[in-house]
């Protein structure tokens, strides 16, 4: 099984931020939250589900040998 690997982009943060009050602070949590939402997974196809169904079912989870 192979696994794709991205190249990681780092984010730009801005960390000089200073929140005045407790509303700014709120603010910018709710907008951070709204864009984490926004992030959809990603869908699986039912042949790939399948795949991986029987790639899993042929793993030995538990090993009998002691």
């Amino acid at each position: 099984m192979e696994i794709d690997v991205k190249p990681v982009v780092p984010r730009v943060r801005d960390l000089d931020v200073n929140f005045v009050d407790d509303d700014d602070l709120q603010a910018a949590l709710a907008s951070a939250s709204t864009r984490r939402a926004k992030v959809k997974a990603k869908k699986i196809s039912p042949e790939e589900i399948a795949k991986r169904s029987q790639f899993y079912s042929t793993q030995s989870v538990y090993s009998t040998d002691h």
